[in-house]
């Protein structure tokens, strides 16, 4: 989904997988954790995709 390509790198990817308790989210320089809105819109793509509640 979009969302998780909001901002560069594979923080997007990196969080929705952590989400699914597939992986941490934690990660190392110069790589930041995604912003709080994008998280959001994140978690949106995956409840209507049915992959979180």
């Amino acid at each position: 989904h979009k969302a998780i390509f909001l901002e560069p790198g594979v923080s997007g990817a990196k969080y929705a997988l952590s989400k699914l308790g597939k992986v941490e989210n934690v990660l190392r320089s110069p790589l930041v954790t995604v912003e709080q809105s994008t998280a959001e819109k994140i978690d949106a793509a995956m409840k209507h995709a049915g992959l979180i509640n």
